[in-house]
């Protein structure tokens, strides 16, 4: 065959059009090939972390989901991260004839002081008192101090287990919570297509490592880098006129939208609750004067505030109306003033205008705790726009302004500005359980009772529940900033200290025992139950009583293995000196939670108990590396061990990691372990300032014998002087 000339061959040519198509391929996909192979190696080699808000574990012969300790790294520095309740586990695949509710929202959701008995609990033991024949698992998957944009991501996750119904409580954190802008936890203020591009990016390991490598370089100061509570938002103020909040509503709408299709997606009804919150005894956190204002006017408003406070102060209501009335005329935006307002006119029989004036003061205040107005209407108006049966709306804040003196709600339904109290919790449970009642097939037991004492009795809440619950809510909260910042604190702690100690010494501790066995005889299987009735039994009897302790925690494992009570129960075979079966249990506790610093630490005791402190050493740094802002003891446990081995100065380096990570006040024996190394080590003028540390943080330090005596120590820096000459406080 003879072919053509070389030069009459026509030659194959791509048209622009297709190389313009081969230089975008190549510019596209070989980095997306780099970046692909990168992510891939750094997940073979183990670096970064799951970040999906639940994992499954194959655990004795069955899948189960359990939350993940590091979920929280997405949202928050990891020393402040918070995380789900341990209790958070079930069966991955849900057993048949099985209703799962999953709960979101933040701490109100949660259950703050004690999840044993916020809305979601109740609202389980109000479907099984009033449907005998159905199983139903009701899940709390909430988180104190989230927002929607975290409920999203936690709304897709728990998607993925079957759910037959969403209860969506959530509002109050959006301003001050992950990417507001009023957070401390985030970048704040930015906008909604970057806030979902970062979340996204962090659940990629490459995103993780990126993230690592620029946290030197955070912004925020070394205060708000560990957990502080409500105080670390104080210098966070956002006005009700600020340009920022504008965006944080667009967001909030997008976010529960789309919480509400996924669940929808997953086949699941879905149940939106408006948040309700103390209007009428909790002052606003922090107050402005609107922008312009002269100081003139300034000075004129003052006077007619003063003389309003003077005048109520001396029960002189209707006078003082009228003072703060001729303030308003001058600033009406100052958040304090409507309270007042609001107070005085409640005081003159006004209800109507003091129901206005209570909810313009929250929404006026500048430290944005609580939902606001604003957030409410959009939850009803998102309801309403989606048009969606599957989706019901319940109006959780008509519910309370129903059952509330005077229609605005106060500190018979929140122990202080949003979490509910026993009797708010029966309230919204049973608002939500109306909107649920449809779901089920007509029950055997309408008639069954769900007033507050009944449901008391369900879930055995005693009057030792009652007091540690508002004991933990004065302690933790309402004795701290920013609640010291609001009007009438010191009267108000009074009457809250008081309160605390009329309920302690109401307390008949076995008579409680007795409703714990009265409500266990009834449901045998209710783990929840079981773990209360432990915690009273513990608290009651103490460690004389082992036997029946670990009773009852095999019962819980039982029926519900979960970390924690794994971990309760090796403690209690730990003091049983039952080392090996206590050493079974700790490890049946890291294999639901591998990242459980608690754990580690009892398995650093049981090592000392062995007589094995480079294990107590191994354990504890695991301890710390894992959850380094979970407690002090690892710490100072730790220290101890490395001065025992001789290594003092890694001792000393060891609790100023402590000092570093835990707010002031927790740090009084950590200053005063401090100051005992260091006089060790000859280095008096060093103990002495970890020591005078310690006793401004604890001046009941300065009556301690032991510390008077360290003090002493390092202050002579030769002998031990008399126990009678007290520090200087």
């Amino acid at each position: 065959m003879t072919h053509p000339p070389a030069s009459s061959r026509e030659v194959s040519r791509p048209s622009p059009a297709k190389l313009w198509g081969f230089r975008l391929a190549a510019a596209t996909l070989v980095p997306l090939a780099v970046l692909g192979g990168l992510e891939a190696s750094l997940r073979l080699i183990g670096v970064g972390y799951p970040t999906a808000a639940l994992i499954e574990r194959r655990f004795e012969g069955q899948f189960l989901c359990t939350p993940n300790a590091r979920f929280g790294w997405r949202f928050f520095p990891r020393q402040m991260a918070r995380g789900f309740d341990d209790s958070l586990t079930f069966q991955a695949r849900k057993p048949p004839e099985t209703f799962r509710v999953f709960v979101l929202g933040g701490s109100a959701a949660r259950g703050t002081p004690d999840q044993a008995y916020g809305f979601g609990r109740l609202l389980e033991a109000m479907l099984g008192e009033r449907f005998p024949d159905r199983r139903v698992e009701v899940l709390n998957a909430a988180m104190t101090a989230i927002n929607s944009h975290v409920v999203r991501e936690i709304a897709a996750d728990c998607s993925r287990y079957a759910p037959d119904l969403v209860v969506v409580f959530m509002g109050n954190n959006e301003v001050v919570g992950p990417y507001g802008p009023g957070t401390v936890l985030t970048a704040s203020s930015l906008p909604l297509p970057l806030i979902r591009a970062t979340i996204a990016a962090k659940t990629s390991r490459l995103g993780q490592v990126m993230e690592g490598l620029l946290e030197p370089l955070s912004s925020r100061p070394p205060s708000a880098k560990q957990w502080g509570g409500m105080a670390m938002f104080l210098d966070k103020q956002v006005p009700v006129d600020s340009p920022a909040l504008e965006p944080v509503y667009h967001a909030f709408k997008r976010n529960l939208t789309d919480i509400c299709r996924i669940a929808r997606g997953a086949g699941a009804s879905v149940i939106v609750s408006t948040v309700p919150v103390n209007l009428r005894d909790c002052p606003p956190f922090a107050s402005r004067h609107r922008s312009g204002l002269s100081d003139g006017a300034r000075q004129a408003w003052q006077t007619a505030y003063d003389e309003g406070v003077a005048l109520e102060d001396s029960s002189q209501a209707e006078q003082a109306v009228d003072r703060y009335r001729t303030a308003a005329e001058i600033d009406d935006s100052f958040a304090d003033l409507q309270f007042r307002l609001g107070r005085t006119c409640l005081a003159t029989g006004d209800e109507e205008q003091a129901r206005l004036h209570f909810r313009r003061a929250m929404d006026l205040d500048t430290l944005r705790f609580r939902a606001d107005t604003r957030i409410n209407d959009i939850i009803r108006t998102t309801v309403s726009d989606l048009g969606d049966e599957g989706t019901r709306l319940v109006d959780a804040v008509a519910a309370f302004d129903a059952e509330s003196p005077h229609g605005i709600p106060g500190a018979e339904l929140f122990y202080e500005h949003v979490h509910p109290t026993f009797r708010g919790n029966c309230l919204l449970a049973r608002s939500i359980l109306a909107a649920v009642e449809p779901l089920f097939e007509p029950a055997a037991d309408r008639d069954a009772t769900l007033d507050d004492e009944a449901i008391a009795q369900r879930v055995a809440y005693t009057a030792f529940d009652e007091y540690t619950d508002l004991n933990t809510m004065a302690e933790e909260y309402v004795s701290k900033p920013p609640f010291t910042n609001q009007i009438d604190h010191a009267s108000a702690i009074q009457n809250l200290t008081t309160a605390v100690a009329k309920r302690r010494a109401a307390i008949d501790p076995y008579e409680c025992l007795r409703r714990y066995d009265r409500a266990i005889i009834e449901h045998p299987d209710d783990w929840r139950l079981l773990f209360k009735h432990y915690q009273l039994l513990f608290a009651v009897k103490g460690d004389t009583d082992l036997e029946s302790l670990e009773a009852i925690l095999r019962r819980i494992v039982a029926v519900h293995p979960y970390d924690k009570a794994y971990h309760t129960l090796g403690n209690i075979l730990m003091l049983q000196r039952r080392y090996p079966e206590a050493e079974q249990s700790l490890g049946q506790s890291l294999a639901l939670n591998p990242a459980s610093g608690p754990t580690q630490y009892s398995l650093a005791v049981l090592c000392l108990k062995r007589d094995d402190p480079a294990g107590a050493i191994r354990h504890l740094e695991r301890s710390i590396a894992m959850e380094p802002a979970e407690s002090i003891p690892p710490y100072r446990l730790l220290a101890t061990q490395y001065d025992n081995a001789g290594n003092t100065d890694r001792a000393i380096t060891v609790l100023d990691r402590a000092i570093d990570v835990f707010p002031d006040d927790k740090t009084a024996l950590v200053h005063c372990h401090v100051g005992e190394l260091l006089t060790k080590r000859g280095r008096h003028e060093a103990a002495l300032k970890h020591l005078d540390a310690a006793v401004t943080i604890d001046p009941a330090l300065a009556a301690n014998p032991t510390f008077v005596t360290q003090y002493n120590l390092a202050r002579k820096g030769t002998a031990i002087i008399s126990t009678t000459d007290r520090p200087a406080r």
